[in-house]
């Protein structure tokens, strides 16, 4: 099975716990695909960007995805024209989390355009990063899918998707 030859670090590193993200409903239960670089960018995106600025554009050329305690934080901001696909990321992958962050684009968003009416734009960007380069981890990756953070995928091609609601157990799933 390509997942498990080709994910074989992602299942090790899960230790069993799934990675669930919110895909177009129209189309087949599994799926590979392709990791593609966004072209849309804002202020908050920048900002991002500046505090992990050796992953030139990050917050474009990421996979966001969530530990299966957060599908309920994100299921409310997705639409009616997606449903909730595991995912299985490719050897090489690397990852991001804040332990207390479970949609970022929402979050932190409100944070930065409150500093921006407060300080202005520009001492809000560097006081906003500063507040991101403490938050975020790149260890325990087990802890981050228990935990239902936004996990913040990168460096790596393309990835696989089984859609949830055909898998009776994830526990049982690559089982022989």
């Amino acid at each position: 099975m390509k997942i498990v030859r080709e994910c074989s670090d992602f299942l090790r590193d899960s230790e069993g716990h799934p990675l669930v993200k919110f895909l177009p409903k129209e189309g087949p239960d599994s799926r590979k695909i392709k990791v593609r670089k966004r072209k849309s960018s804002s202020k908050f995106d920048e900002s991002f960007n500046k505090v992990f600025i050796t992953h030139p554009n990050l917050r474009q050329r990421c996979v966001f995805a969530n530990g299966q305690r957060g599908l309920n934080s994100i299921m409310e901001s997705a639409d009616d024209t997606l449903e909730a696909f595991y995912i299985f990321p490719i050897n090489g992958f690397q990852f991001i989390y804040s332990p207390n962050v479970y949609i970022s684009s929402v979050q932190y968003r409100e944070t930065l355009e409150m500093f921006v009416e407060v300080m202005g734009c520009g001492d809000a960007i560097a006081a906003f990063s500063e507040v991101l380069k403490y938050d975020y981890i790149s260890t325990k990756f087990a802890e981050g899918l228990i935990l239902g953070s936004e996990m913040i995928l990168y460096g790596f091609p393309h990835y696989y998707a089984i859609k949830k609601s055909t898998i009776n157990s994830y526990s049982t799933l690559f089982s022989l």
